[in-house]
């Protein structure tokens, strides 16, 4: 008889929570011809907008090299597939295992430098049309574009022989790779703002921190190590980014009597976000020089920053880059939670001196976050108060000092470019 294995936690335990099942896909299985999609593939969702037909969704992954398309129904679907299978996600801080109902996806595969050779078998013709017809059917705007401009744009070569390299070569130089197209797509329609309450009448509910550092990132933070520094030299081993703003915030934090955890972790976050808004795009390639340059931070913090603030680069490369409208992402992120840890107001020159930014420029941030900004006359006591690092950012007239505060319930006083979330 074999003897019984015991196991190294028989203590723990975990709460599983079942999802019920819903129309909005959110996890799949999928089965693939023999070769797997690499982590550069970025898969689409199309679903059927008829409403007995909800069920039936396609998924749609490209780069430059290769296609796959995969099904849940019809002749491409899983036909075989008799089970319901169950996938299960454990949460190691909240110790809850989530269970819900996954759908199965039969994926082919298509070689997109086929795409422009004639000889193509059928199957690869009919992948690709149907590939172009869901897309002009549910694709944005940018997408809709680029499939009529290759349906205006097709030529029969059947006629040009003698120039068929000539063209074929021309036309997948200059032709913009989908996958890019949709990246920038997906770039486009981000949001700046996190979710926001325009009816609440308490200023501590307009925004929500799990919004912008969700409670895993949170717990990750090395808030516990930073509250037993002894002294700012200390703290700077856990601290990517180092001002007067923020050495006055941690003295504050550590010296009150309770510790004050939440904001404790809103501080490091912010001085991630400081740093990583300057992160060049090669290291945001190499992983192990971006830990470097956060401060041995978590893996899981990394890849929440990477998820929600970069995406991928147009060129072959498909490297991760952050654009001009994630670093406004990233600021107005950092105000809000500027104005979460100082009572809902913060003096604009500090903060402009701290993000490399001018006054006017960060007043158009905190009225796009929802601010309104006052002009306090103050005493030469109060204006001591300005840290010199940023004096150089003072209005000229002396007295004049730029306070932005957050008020609820939430006006915006100045009309912005930028969609808004709301709940």
């Amino acid at each position: 008889m074999a003897p019984k294995i015991k196991s190294e936690n028989p203590t723990t335990t975990a709460d599983v929570e079942v999802l019920p099942t819903s129309k909005q896909l959110s996890i799949a299985l999928g089965s693939f011809p023999g070769v797997l999609p690499t982590k550069e593939v970025k898969f689409q969702l199309f679903q059927n907008t008829a409403p007995k037909q909800g069920a039936q969704k396609v998924l749609i992954g490209e780069t430059s090299h290769v296609g796959f398309m995969g099904a849940n129904y019809g002749k491409d679907g899983p036909n075989s597939v008799h089970s319901k299978y169950l996938v299960g996600q454990y949460n190691p801080v909240t110790k809850k295992l989530k269970v819900q109902e996954a759908p199965v996806f039969n994926f082919t595969r298509h070689v997109m430098r086929l795409k422009n050779e004639t000889a193509l078998t059928d199957q690869d013709k009919n992948w690709y049309q149907s590939s172009l017809t869901l897309k002009e059917e549910f694709g944005t705007k940018r997408t809709k574009a680029y499939v009529q401009g290759l349906r205006n744009n097709a030529v029969d070569d059947s006629t040009l022989h003698n120039v068929k390299d000539i063209l074929s070569k021309s036309i997948a130089d200059s032709q913009v790779d989908m996958s890019s197209v949709m990246a920038q797509d997906r770039a486009d329609e981000k949001d700046i703002l996190p979710p926001f309450d325009l009816k609440t009448t308490d200023t501590t509910k307009i925004y929500s921190v799990e919004d912008i550092i969700p409670m895993v990132e949170q717990q990750a933070l090395p808030y516990k190590d930073v509250f037993s520094c002894t002294n700012p030299s200390d703290r700077n081993q856990f601290i990517p980014f180092e001002s007067t703003f923020f050495e006055e915030q941690f003295k504050e934090v550590v010296s009150s009597g309770k510790k004050n955890r939440l904001k404790m972790r809103m501080l490091i976050y912010m001085t991630y976000l400081m740093k990583f808004r300057a992160l060049k795009r090669s290291s945001l390639a190499k992983r192990g020089e971006m830990r470097r340059l956060l401060r041995n931070s978590n893996d899981v913090v990394m890849e929440g920053l990477l998820r929600r603030y970069t995406t991928f680069s147009a060129d072959k490369s498909q490297s991760r880059i952050v654009t001009d409208l994630m670093r406004k992402k990233i600021i107005c992120h950092i105000l809000i939670l500027a104005l979460m840890v100082n009572d809902y107001r913060f003096v604009v020159p500090t903060l402009a001196y701290d993000l490399g930014l001018t006054q006017s420029e960060v007043v158009s941030y905190a009225e796009y976050v929802g601010c309104k900004v006052e002009r306090v006359f103050s005493t030469p006591n109060q204006k001591a108060n300005i840290k010199l690092e940023a004096e150089a950012n003072l209005p000229k007239r002396s007295g004049d000092i730029q306070i932005a505060v957050l008020k609820a319930p939430l006006v915006f006083t100045k009309a912005t470019r930028f969609s808004k979330k709301r709940k």
